[in-house]
């Protein structure tokens, strides 16, 4: 998880989530757009980079990949390794996107603005719990509040110029008797 606003070097693309019969092939969850992608963007490592994966795909089952992973033999070797991150390099993402592409990494520290273009705070982190992205904003009132990735809170992403249009909902901007906004 990033905590600061910096762009990681490292990004997550998936998790090795299980072993997959006896032979050591287990089960990973890509979070790629192109599932089988992660495997030709470069070294796939651990979270700090000390160790490298050299991965497989060997197939698919309900969502997630097969892979072999060098050295892992069998199933053993498989169910130590349920659970690991798999990250590569920031730099090794291909960068010809669209314009209206981005990695969501690469919103960290951006500015966030209302509709009126005012200054609100400052994307702080980005959580994938599995069902959809989360963003932590740093407010200007000091307050970090969470979202839900969506178009309807995030309705303008503007890379060139580093800023996102922040819309919450209702509910997050309601105020107290004493104005405080929870």
């Amino acid at each position: 998880m990033t905590t600061s606003t910096e762009t990681p070097k490292r990004l997550k693309i998936g998790v090795i989530t299980s072993p997959h019969g006896v032979r050591g092939t287990v089960k990973i969850r890509s979070f790629t757009e192109d599932p089988d992608a992660f495997v030709e963007y470069g070294d796939v490592t651990n979270h700090d980079g000390s160790l490298v994966y050299d991965i497989s795909i060997v197939g698919d089952a309900k969502g997630t990949l097969l892979c072999e992973i060098d050295g892992v033999d069998d199933r053993d070797g498989a169910d130590a390794l349920r659970g690991v991150e798999l990250y590569i390099l920031r730099e090794d993402l291909p960068d010809d996107l669209d314009d209206d592409e981005f990695y969501t990494s690469d919103l960290l520290g951006l500015e966030t603005r209302d509709a009126n273009g005012q200054i609100s705070g400052l994307i702080r982190n980005i959580l994938d719990h599995g069902a959809g992205d989360i963003v932590d904003v740093l407010h200007e009132d000091g307050k970090v509040r969470s979202y839900e990735f969506s178009n309807a809170n995030f309705p303008e992403i503007n890379m060139r110029e580093g800023y996102v249009v922040l819309n919450p909902p209702p509910e997050v901007t309601a105020q107290d008797e004493q104005g405080n906004v929870h």
